[in-house]
């Protein structure tokens, strides 16, 4: 549906020099102009679960930015209720970021006609479901430090990345050290390690953890409105991926209904399995999960996150394991059923012909900079 217009900043003097404008801006504020330059479009809720603990300072914080000009807000209209309020990068925000990077607007790249034309595309809706399932798997880690979504590329850096053989919603590297499943821990083949004692990793990287899980994958985000045949030709490119990289990547399909995910389980798992591709599938009604505090019953998000038993392997695993059963996974817990996964990316594997090394710039961290000297508000 159509949009309001993204709001303009409130008065001529909120422009300021990049240089006065970047003196303003917090640690928090740069990690979130650096996300929206990134993934376009995030709901002030999003925002809220990424970076804030109290709604209060989140929305004076953003009141402030808009009134920068840092940020642009629109709220799509829908047929009942009111939608949050979208953020998008606005021009201050494009300009600072342009300056700090050593480049220009246009280079960034960013257009003065972004903030509107994001407002009435057609693909909002569905770039918003996908940037939501990957906000509450980072968000996880606020309340469980156990669980860690180290790396999140939106869909058009996958295209930059992958775009001859696929075109993912996103791509994701989740850490997990929470104990194994025992039923699992026989079937999951193990790589063999180095033979020499390689430095002492950063304690936030997922490699600092030999016991731990870390899984990357794909994900596609289904509303729904493909006919079945055109997701299951998908999977060739998936397949092809894999065998072109030689990395072994679980590809996972959130469905809007179990209607629907029952639909493409059925037209793809023939296929999935004749090409030996690990896919799991869920949907968006399964039984809801605990809110954290400074959420409400109004957020309407109370579902479980993608690190939560949510997902149903389409296939059979390599010891036989039935995906008939109707048990659903944990994202970490993939690899024991699927056997032996291999990141399609993952910035820890060094190497000139790594893919991390195509990409334009430093990857966003999913969460920002914690603030020095004080707790996080």
């Amino acid at each position: 549906m159509p949009a309001h217009q993204p709001n303009p900043p409130r008065t001529p003097r909120a422009a300021a020099a990049p240089a006065r404008m970047a003196a303003r801006l917090t640690a928090r504020d740069w990690w979130l102009i650096d996300m929206l330059h990134t993934h376009r479009v995030l709901t002030s809720t999003q925002v809220l679960r990424l970076a804030y603990t109290a709604r209060r300072t989140a929305n004076a914080r953003l009141a402030r930015l808009l009134h920068y000009g840092v940020i642009q807000t629109f709220r799509p209209l829908q047929e009942a209720g009111s939608a949050p309020a979208h953020l998008v990068l606005g021009p201050q925000g494009a300009t600072v970021l342009a300056a700090r990077r050593g480049t220009t607007v246009r280079e960034l790249p960013w257009r003065a006609d972004e903030p509107a034309r994001i407002a009435h595309s057609t693909h909002l809706a569905h770039t918003v479901g996908a940037n939501e399932v990957m906000v509450r798997l980072a968000a996880e880690h606020r309340t469980d430090p156990r669980l860690a979504l180290f790396l999140w590329l939106p869909a058009r850096v996958c295209a930059h990345l992958w775009g001859d053989w696929i075109h993912p919603d996103a791509y994701g590297l989740h850490h997990d050290t929470t104990p194994e499943p025992e039923p699992f821990r026989a079937h999951a083949p193990r790589a063999p390690g180095p033979r020499t004692r390689a430095p002492r990793p950063a304690p936030d990287r997922p490699e600092a953890h030999p016991g731990a899980r870390t899984t990357g994958f794909f994900l596609e985000y289904d509303r729904g409105t493909e006919p079945a045949w055109r997701v299951a030709a998908k999977l060739d490119g998936y397949a092809a991926h894999a065998a072109g990289t030689r990395t072994r990547t679980p590809l996972l399909i959130h469905t809007p209904t179990p209607a629907r995910e029952r639909l493409l389980r059925t037209r793809l798992a023939d296929h999935a399995a004749d090409l030996d591709l690990p896919v799991a599938t869920t949907h968006a009604h399964l039984a809801p999960a605990e809110q954290p505090l400074h959420l409400n019953r109004f957020d309407h998000d109370t579902g479980p996150t993608a690190a939560d038993p949510v997902w149903l392997p389409l296939t059979a695993g390599p010891d036989g394991a039935d995906p008939h059963l109707g048990i659903r996974l944990r994202l970490a817990d993939l690899a024991s059923y699927f056997g032996l996964l291999v990141p399609a990316l993952d910035p820890a594997v060094p190497g000139p012909d790594a893919d991390h090394s195509r990409l334009d710039v430093e990857p966003v961290p999913p969460l920002p900079p914690r603030p020095a000297g004080r707790s996080r508000r």
